[in-house]
């Protein structure tokens, strides 16, 4: 069953986790990553293996399995095979749980500063609401793309964070002011242009730079946006 967070606390615990998933270090896009518990819900219903657990990573008793700090964003893939995770005694899990907890405070208080924005909770409905990435009628587009700047704008003077994947469909217009695209590719990927260099803009998560954060754009294996080159891991 998937957590129920405020949408407030959503976009928190996104933020605060550098819009990443806690288990592969995969980008997310805001409307599409799930949240996921590090130690899993059904402890509540065994005592003594949740006292073991507990105990084992150094947690009160009292620890709140259903908190914030017990909560991290996740990919799809990652939070559907749950087989492929850590055994919950593995010391990546106990410093997983450090982190959500020294980031749980942050959280809370980001996300109570989100409540008290006015118009924030449509603006994250709104992009909550739009499926898909390409061939988006002009008008949802528009919506899309006020709502994406209404979040970013609320995240920067909260947190001092910019947040860069709100939305697949907004993915390949990263940095518009410098990137003029020349032709579509396909619906997720185009060629873009800014006088001087060129290269390939996508919106799957493959096509972000471990540097800057951005989609690209990509020639070779070298982004263009901030000259980094990504070494394949094979």
């Amino acid at each position: 069953m998937p957590v129920k967070l405020s949408p407030a606390e959503r976009l928190a615990l996104f933020t605060h986790w550098g819009e990443r998933c806690a288990w592969c270090g995969r980008p997310l896009f805001y409307n599409e990553y799930e949240v996921e518990h590090v130690l899993p819900k059904r402890l509540l219903s065994d005592t003594a293996e949740r006292t073991r657990v507990l105990a084992h990573h150094g947690l009160p008793a009292d620890f709140d399995l259903l908190g914030i700090a017990n909560l991290v964003p996740s990919c799809g893939p990652c939070n559907r095979t749950k087989g492929t995770r850590p055994p919950l005694h593995a010391p990546s899990i106990t410093l997983l749980l450090d982190t959500a907890r020294q980031r749980a405070s942050l959280i809370e208080e980001s996300a109570a500063r989100f409540l008290s924005r006015n118009r924030l909770d449509k603006a994250l409905a709104v992009v909550e609401a739009v499926v898909g990435a390409g061939d988006l009628d002009a008008a949802v587009r528009e919506r899309l793309e006020s709502a994406a700047e209404m979040i970013s704008t609320a995240v920067r003077e909260t947190t001092g964070r910019t947040l860069n994947n709100i939305h697949p469909a907004l993915a390949s217009l990263h940095d518009r002011g410098r990137w003029k695209e020349v032709r579509p590719l396909s619906d997720q990927v185009a060629f873009v242009a800014d006088g001087r260099t060129g290269g390939a803009i996508g919106t799957h998560w493959s096509w972000f730079c471990d540097r800057c954060g951005s989609n690209g754009p990509w020639n070779g294996d070298v982004c263009q946006t901030c000259g980094h080159r990504s070494v394949p891991d094979w």
